[in-house]
């Protein structure tokens, strides 16, 4: 399963997926989203904009890991993005209730 990341997920990062997962390429979304600071992390919610990050082959099994990690569904939902490629992948979008305070950040 491809799974796109741009936060803390991401390599270098706190909750680096090596290890975890196989790191594919560095990407970005189709201009439909952006990127929105919620403090130690960013979420990532509709918008005119491309997210840079990366993406990632992950199993299932580690796919509902990540899940609860982010807190899928409450904070975070999990749902199918097109890349920049046209292509697709699951990523993480934040719930709308929980940006409304968030500012726009242009990357992570």
């Amino acid at each position: 399963m491809m799974l796109f990341v741009y936060g803390t997920l991401k390599r270098g990062y706190v909750n680096d997926l090596t290890g975890k997962a196989c790191f594919m390429q560095t990407i970005s979304t189709a201009p439909k989203f952006e990127l929105r600071d919620l403090g130690d992390y960013p979420g990532m919610t509709h918008g005119v904009s491309s997210v840079r990050g990366e993406l990632w082959d992950i199993s299932l099994r580690e796919l509902w890991k990540l899940d609860d990690f982010e807190e899928c569904p409450s904070l975070f939902l999990r749902k199918s993005i097109q890349l920049i490629d046209s292509s697709f992948a699951e990523a993480y979008i934040i719930v709308p209730q929980h940006i409304k305070a968030a500012n726009l950040i242009l990357s992570w």
